[in-house]
């Protein structure tokens, strides 16, 4: 399911952005897009997000921006001061040459100084990170509800669609049973009729047995059970992704089974028409979570 979140959020010393984007996937696959320094967040935002989301191709950028200049740490690098002064003590006995160095003459030594940023505190990044992440993700869910209802409304208008289709079979079956026992018993005689005499009783039964194995009404009353489940779980409060999936398959089998038995040709339509929508909603069912 298609989702889009994003959250941004100013602190006393750095803004943060949170984004969430995700495309259809069977599985729950998450990538986090940030500046190698933050990439010890990686995981934990995985995980927090993996808790809300069960599906999807996930990605997440997370963009962190200081609003102040860095605070830096000032040392004195002791060990080079130290063989800096002894060399120029070095020259001044060794060479009888006066020194007139001052301090800030050593201290502007290259490398006497070193200056570093200060580190950044982890654990408050983290706590700032996880109240924009807690956002984006609120929206980002609020998009793919929205996506859901829409989905379930199709899922429904497309059962409606097959449940009319599986009607105008019924009454297809029913006008067609009596007249394709009369079809058939004319054929059985006629090509009989020059042989041998057979019972009517006979040749009733056996055109009752090939009816009876052109008749599609199990199929439909399992059918319509199918629809009533699919109906009852696309309406409940989670939608079970798995049990949609495993319906619409025995939907498609009882379908398959209707056109392998019938050959009346609206009949036949109908079972291209059903087998369009099921496939319509096998394709909806992949992205509920």
């Amino acid at each position: 399911m298609t989702g889009y979140g994003k959250a941004e959020k100013e602190f006393a010393n750095r803004n943060v952005s949170v984004e969430i984007k995700s495309v259809n996937h069977r599985y729950c696959d998450i990538s986090v897009r940030t500046s190698r320094k933050y990439s010890f967040l990686e995981e934990h935002i995985k995980s927090k997000v993996r808790k809300k989301v069960r599906r999807g191709k996930i990605e997440i950028g997370l963009t962190l921006e200081s609003s102040k200049e860095p605070d830096f740490d000032v040392k004195i690098n002791d060990s080079l001061l130290k063989e800096y002064i002894e060399n120029f003590k070095y020259i001044e006995d060794e060479f009888a040459i006066q020194s007139d160095v001052s301090i800030s003459d050593v201290l502007s030594m290259p490398e006497v100084i070193i200056v570093s940023a200060k580190p950044e505190n982890e654990s408050e990044i983290l706590m700032q990170v996880e109240e924009c992440l807690e956002e984006a993700i609120e929206k980002f869910n609020q998009m793919r509800e929205k996506e859901g209802a829409s989905m379930e409304r199709d899922i429904l208008n497309r059962k409606e669609i097959v449940a009319r289709h599986l009607n105008k079979m019924k009454k297809k079956v029913e006008n067609s049973q009596e007249t394709y026992m009369k079809m058939l018993r004319e054929r059985i005689g006629e090509l009989l009729k020059d042989i041998v005499e057979i019972p009517e009783e006979k040749v009733l039964t056996e055109a009752a047995f090939w009816a009876d194995k052109a008749n599609i009404t199990e199929e439909i009353v399992r059918m319509e059970s199918h629809l009533i489940q699919l109906e009852d779980i696309v309406n409940g409060e989670e939608i079970q992704g798995r049990k949609l999936d495993f319906l619409i398959q025995e939907i498609n089998r009882e379908t398959n089974t209707i056109g392998s038995k019938v050959s009346n040709l609206d009949i036949t339509k109908g079972v291209i028409e059903i087998k369009s929508e099921i496939e319509k909603i096998r394709e909806q069912i992949q992205n509920v979570e």
